[in-house]
């Protein structure tokens, strides 16, 4: 049959060996959690931060592909209705990046009765 003994802390600790031992291992342990801890909060902020960036980089790069659409849904719409346009307004066009606003000039390219007309509302 087993016998369990049982020593109180504090009195291990004042032994010479005994206590230099059981702080090291301590000591051993605390450093060896903190490091695992690092690792494990290093690497899910490194995932959180990745599903951050790869969220944002999705959202910016589907709202870029959405203004060069319709920047060139306009140009399409005014060259079937008065033909090849000029550097000046394709470079006009290109330059708005404001969904609303290419929305609208896109309403303004199919109502225009001329390029003059649609070069106002420009």
């Amino acid at each position: 049959m087993p016998i369990t003994i049982r020593i109180r802390r504090d009195l291990i600790e004042d032994l010479p060996v005994i206590g230099d031992l059981l702080r090291e291992a301590e000591r051993e342990a605390i450093e060896k959690g903190v490091e695992k801890g690092l690792k494990k909060g290093l690497k899910e902020g490194l995932q959180k931060g990745m599903q951050k960036g790869i969220k944002e980089g999705l959202q910016k790069g589907l709202q870029e592909g959405l203004v060069k659409a319709k920047q060139e849904d306009i140009i399409k719409v005014l060259e079937a209705k008065f033909g090849k346009l000029s550097k000046t307004i394709n470079s006009k066009i290109k330059k708005i990046n404001d969904l609303n606003k290419l929305e609208a000039l896109l309403l303004e390219a199919v109502k225009s009765e001329s390029l003059e007309e649609f070069k106002t509302k420009l």
